[in-house]
């Protein structure tokens, strides 16, 4: 497992059980909630994520930077659930260098991840299941102003598992809408969706549109089943994409 460092040197904690959001988040006085490290947060820090369950969001309010990310990391698996009204656990939408490693998302009150508008960020080592009938990470231009994309983003070395029923809906584990470029999807282990594991999403309308399709994606080295239907499917309008 990598372990990721912090140019700035700060790291502070959470812990659920022993924490206290008016203390000073150290590893001796940490934090209580997620809430209090996405606010407190700035580029180059980094907050380690005690074991426990938190039914809550990872969303930070600030951007790191390319030489400074914003790094949160869990420690002894840390379970994110999401909460009531969010859109996601880890809610990266129009965030730039944050990088998540090494927690566990299982039955979250709806996405796993949202990186709609993101960019350069990653997550890696994680374990996510537990989807119920929503898409499970969403990247590019989905239901969202129009002239956001997703671009420099990194998925690697997660266990992910989709919704394996049939529902009204078609849902994908793993979305590239528009404007998704420069996306790694590297050596996960990803299983069942109720439509498509991976769908490269086309723009849908003709090749005037081409330019909004995703391009320049890679997937590769990833372990991919389906019992439902596809595991990896691109649509017109998509292209340059391995």
């Amino acid at each position: 497992q990598h372990t990721w460092t912090c140019p700035s040197g700060q790291v502070c904690y959470v812990d659920q059980e022993k924490g206290d959001d008016s203390s000073e988040g150290t590893i001796d006085l940490p934090w209580k909630t997620l809430r209090k490290a996405n606010q407190a947060l700035q580029p180059g820090e980094k907050v380690i994520i005690k074991k426990g369950v938190y039914n809550e969001v990872i969303a930070p309010v600030n951007n790191g930077t390319e030489n400074s990310p914003i790094i949160y990391q869990g420690l002894n698996n840390p379970i994110i659930k999401g909460k009531k009204g969010a859109i996601a656990a880890i809610d990266l939408r129009r965030k730039k260098h944050i990088i998540i490693d090494s927690v566990q998302v299982i039955n979250p009150v709806k996405q796993y991840a949202a990186l709609t508008g993101a960019k350069g960020c990653t997550i890696e080592n994680c374990s996510m299941e537990g989807i119920g009938p929503h898409q499970g990470i969403t990247m590019g231009t989905y239901g969202d102003a129009p002239e956001t994309e997703s671009s420099h983003i990194t998925i690697k070395k997660n266990i992910i598992k989709g919704h394996p029923k049939n529902v009204p809906e078609a849902l994908e584990t793993i979305s590239l809408f528009f404007n998704a470029h420069h996306i790694l999807i590297e050596e996960n282990e990803i299983e069942d969706a109720d439509h498509t594991v991976i769908y490269i999403k086309g723009s849908g309308d003709g090749p005037t549109k081409i330019a909004e399709g995703p391009h320049h994606n890679v997937i590769r080295n990833n372990t991919i089943s389906n019992r439902l239907h596809h595991c990896i499917s691109e649509g017109y309008g998509a292209h340059d994409n391995l």
